[in-house]
């Protein structure tokens, strides 16, 4: 009744994935790397870092991260094949340092003001 093209076209067959091997993205040599980096914004509060050092199948860092009750916590760490071993500490430093976090931060970052 009706003529359609695709009904006298030979349908794809879809081939099982390749036997292709995984490549893991290693290159063989040891993980070695070195990063640090500290947040300070002082309109929306916010206080915090992270600093890793790693040789190999070794890892050691440190992070922290202002409270909103004024105290900074300090995680130092190592992790390595026997697992992740946290030391965590805090330390007071004093009151009104935290941050409210029910603010609304004192910036405008103009997100409703665009061109669209």
């Amino acid at each position: 009744m009706f003529d359609n093209k695709y009904d006298n076209q030979q349908s794809r067959q879809y081939l099982p994935p390749s036997a292709r091997g995984y490549d893991d993205g290693s290159n063989g040599e040891p993980a070695n790397y070195d990063f640090e980096y500290m947040v300070q914004d002082a309109p929306s509060g916010n206080d915090f870092g992270h600093r890793e050092s790693r040789r190999g199948d070794r890892a050691e860092g440190v992070y922290y991260v202002l409270l909103p009750d004024g105290r900074k916590q300090t995680v130092e760490y190592e992790a390595d094949q026997d697992g992740f071993k946290p030391r965590i500490s805090y330390e007071d430093v004093g009151a009104g340092s935290g941050y409210d976090s029910n603010r609304q931060a004192d910036y405008n970052n103009d997100y409703n003001n665009g061109p669209y």
